[in-house]
């Protein structure tokens, strides 16, 4: 398969120009008419990935966040970017990735996220495209009332990760926004459309204080939780393509440390 066959596939589901200016979605490295046979499918680009991509013999890491987010003034050091650079190139890996148009889309992670949680009555948080079904984050309502500690446990269980941090506090939720990565500025938002709770990530402490005297329950999830549902997103946009995928093997950077 012909990678910009691969490229009208990925952005008929999440359009390019949903993408924030700021962004830097879109293809970073290869032929638009190089064959394609397998991709290897990840939340990030690191050093490991490529490697995996490397002994996996993919030809095209398909990721969310892209390889680079600001310009890069140099390759004449040792650092992760150059080295990734370097490997790339040399062994010819088309990089592609879908960030803030993933975000935003009408199927894209956010709406999965309201979906996984059986939200109802699903809702754009932020609307601020010329489309009246995407935005940033989504909000809806629980089909049953439970206590914060109930949903708390919930969150962690539905995301994957052994602990949430919670502020804020309220017997009962039921209207629940999530935001998907680092979206502490729609935060306010979320607090006018009366959402008990807000899921999301990267939370400011001093900003948690404010949140908190607003009347809202801010869940932080964790960046890497709240997004790790992308490799599915991929990997079920791609299975009936013909191409062969392979989930890599990632993990949070941040792990738990108990007593």
């Amino acid at each position: 398969m012909k990678l910009k066959e691969i490229i009208k596939l990925i952005e008929s589901e999440y359009p390019i120009e949903l993408a924030y200016e700021w962004d830097n979605s879109g293809l970073f490295y290869g032929h638009i008419e190089k064959d394609i046979k397998k991709v290897i499918v990840t939340l990030d680009i690191t050093c490991d990935v490529v490697e995996q991509a490397i002994q996996n013999g993919a030809q095209l890491i398909l990721a969310h966040h892209p390889f680079v987010m600001s310009g890069i003034k140099t390759l004449a050091d040792n650092s992760m970017h150059a080295k990734m650079i370097e490997m790339i190139i040399k062994n010819d890996i088309a990089v592609y990735s879908a960030h803030t148009n993933m975000d935003t889309a009408k199927n894209g992670i956010n709406q999965k996220l309201a979906e996984l949680f059986g939200l109802t009555y699903i809702e754009v948080l932020e609307q601020d495209k010329p489309y009246i079904d995407c935005g940033l984050g989504r909000i809806g309502v629980l089909k049953e009332e439970m206590t914060l500690e109930a949903f708390s446990k919930l969150t962690a269980q539905l995301l994957k990760t052994p602990f949430v941090r919670v502020s804020g506090a309220k017997k009962t939720v039921k209207k629940i926004a999530i935001a998907s990565g680092s979206c502490s500025e729609y935060v306010p938002t979320a607090i006018k459309k009366g959402a008990d709770v807000i899921i999301t990530a990267d939370m400011k402490y001093h900003h948690c204080i404010e949140f908190a005297y607003d009347g809202i329950v801010v869940i932080d999830a964790g960046h890497f939780p709240t997004e790790r549902v992308v490799q599915d997103m991929f990997y079920d946009l791609l299975k009936n393509s013909g191409l062969e995928i392979v989930k890599a093997h990632i993990s949070d950077v941040f792990k738990l440390v108990t007593e």
